[in-house]
This record gives structure tokens, sequence and C-alpha cells, in this order.
């Protein structure tokens, strides 16, 4: 390994042990990862990124206490280090929207670059109508991937799918003139074609973007079979999905990004048990650890995935039987959207089921 040489050659380099602390980290190596970022430590420990790094190894792992510890020790050397995000997104999926805001403000970070605490408490028309705001009085945003991206989740989710397809083409329009060799949003728009039951031409989409992907942008490929998963996963082929999904993350980190519509797949093929070890990582997984940002179901849809695991829990726990641990993710879940603005079947559904349970 050419890190262990590195470090080897020159243990006093502090970017050598922070580059083997995430290689640990992401071939699932914890102690180890551990113990790079404890060197690193060792080198700066005056420095904010080496408690960041640590703080982020423990998140990969599912520690949220530990991480948020070490990234709370970052800030301390410096308020506005990236990690007062992080430590915003953990407060959000607690409820402690005022917490979460004052770490966002103190980041400096835009409401733009992130989804806001609105989508995580269920306003989504809300964030919709502002988004749109923005994309009217400052049209420089159209090109800014996150708005769009963001918005094209939302209208999914709150199912205005004509909306959701003008916007992917819209994006795809723009994205194509600057990155001619990358997806250029074609994932997004073939998601949106399925909704608007056109899914051979979203599969002719799809068929392009594998056919032409190349070694100069390596995500292309398993962003394209991602979409491909994603489209049979709409067309309710789940066990067709499940092997898709598997090939694209077969391409990626083997401590890679959870995707709630591959745990759904895992549900309703009655793989159940793994289906909760996903939609356990989905519910705290921070949205920065995406590999694959822009994909459906990926980064930019941002705290709808956290929420939705908790209902989606407590159906998988429902059919093993398993009564108060579905009770206690289906009240998350409605008290997170209690005060939700789109009609929303996950909770009409989780009302009913509740009923049941209690009666």
């Amino acid at each position: 390994n050419l890190l262990l040489r590195g470090v080897r050659n020159n243990p006093s380099s502090k970017m050598l042990w922070n580059a083997l602390a995430f290689f640990y980290a992401y071939n699932n190596q914890k102690q180890e990862a551990l113990d790079a970022a404890d060197k690193y430590i060792k080198l700066s420990p005056a420095e904010p990124n080496p408690y960041d790094t640590k703080g982020e190894i423990y998140a990969r792992f599912m520690d949220y206490e530990s991480s948020a510890k070490f990234y709370k020790k970052a800030i301390e050397f410096k308020k506005d280090f990236g990690s007062a995000v992080y430590l915003g997104f953990y407060d959000v999926l607690k409820g402690k929207y005022k917490e979460a805001q004052k770490y966002f403000d103190m980041s400096g970070v835009s409401p733009l670059k992130y989804p806001s605490i609105n989508v995580h408490s269920g306003l989504l028309n809300s964030e919709i109508k502002r988004l749109e705001e923005v994309l009217k009085t400052k049209p420089e945003f159209s090109y800014y991937l996150p708005t769009t991206a963001i918005l094209l989740h939302l209208y999914y989710e709150t199912g205005q799918f004509p909306q959701m397809l003008k916007l992917g083409e819209e994006i795809v329009s723009k994205l194509k003139k600057i990155i001619p060799k990358g997806t250029y949003g074609r994932d997004g728009l073939s998601w949106a074609l399925v909704k608007n039951g056109e899914s051979k031409k979203a599969e002719r989409i799809i068929k392009d973007m594998i056919k032409n992907s190349d070694n100069s942008n390596p995500n292309v490929l398993p962003q394209a079979i991602f979409a491909y998963a994603t489209l049979l996963y709409e067309e309710g082929k789940y066990e067709l999905a499940i092997e898709k999904y598997n090939k694209a993350f077969s391409m990626l980190i083997p401590n890679h990004e959870p995707n709630i519509f591959y745990a759904i797949c895992l549900l309703k093929t009655g793989q159940i048990s793994k289906a909760v070890t996903q939609f356990n990582r989905i519910k705290n997984w921070p949205i920065e650890f995406y590999q694959l940002s822009f994909i459906p179901g990926a980064k930019f849809y941002g705290y709808i995935n956290n929420v939705k695991a908790h209902y989606w829990l407590g159906v998988a726990y429902e059919k093993l039987g398993e009564k108060e641990n579905a009770i206690k993710e289906y009240k998350i879940f409605l008290d997170t959207w209690k005060d939700a603005d789109f009609n929303s079947p996950e909770l009409k559904d989780t009302k009913i089921r509740l009923q049941k349970l209690e009666a």
C-alpha cells in the first residue's frame, strides 16, 4: 500500500496519516482508522482537522455520540470549521432545530447548499416555494446543482411529477454544456421520465449513459447503474433492482453509503433483517457522506431519507413481530412530520398501523 509506505518513510506527514485514516475507514477497518487518526492528532494537537477526521470516522461506523464529541473538539479551535455543519445535522435529526441553526450560522453555511430544516420537519411545499423563488430571482442558481437537485427530489416526494420532468430536462440542458463527459443530470431525468409514464425513453437514456461511460469520469458508470436500479424499483421489479443496486455498490468503497430505495427492495422481497440494517444506517446517515450525490435517493433527497427510514423500520419490525420497536419507530416518524404541509401516503398508513398496534 502506497500510504503505508509513505508513513513509514515520512512518519511526521500529517497529510499522509489523514489519508491513511480515511483509507482504513472506507475499507471497514475501524480500529486501524482510529489509530491513524490518533497519530494525526498527535502531530497536530492544536488544529481542528484531525479531530474532524476522527469525528467523521466514528460517524461512518455509526457511533454518533463519539463522532459529535470530536466534532465539538474541532470547533473549539476554529468556530466556523466544517465540523459545525455536521453537528447541525445531528441536532436536526434529533429535532433540535434551534440548536442546529446555531451551528449552521456558526459555519456560515448557505441554506442553498444544504437541505434546510423545513425538509426534516415535513414542510416540503414551503421549501419548494422557497427554492422556486430563488431560481426566479437568481437565475444564476439554475446552474447551481444543489438547488435544482433538491427541488427535483422535493417534486418527487410531493407527487409533482410534471414539474419534476420539466426541471429534469432543464438540468440536463444546462449541465451538458458544463460536464459533457459526465451524466449531466440524466440519471435524474430518467427518474422523472419513469414517474411520467415514459419508462422506455428513460431506459434508452440510461443505456446510452452506460454505453458511453469512459475512464475520464469514473462515477458515470455506477451512477448510470443506480439510475437503472431506480427505474426497476419504480416499476416494482424489486429482485432485478436489487441486482443492479448490488452491482453499483460493488463499484463504491466497501464502507459505502446506504440507499433507501435499495432498502425498500430488500423489504419487499422478504429480506427483512437486511432491510432493518439498511434503514438503521439511513435514519442517521449524514447528508455529506454520499459518494454519488446526485443519484435518486442520495444526498439531495436530504433529510427525507432520514425521516422516512423510521416509517420503513416500523413496517419491517411489524413483519418481524417486534411490536414495541414498530410502535417506537412509527411514533418518531409521526412526531417528526406532525406539521407536514403535503399529502404523505406514509403518514396516513402510519396512523392506521399505529392504531391497530395499540388497540
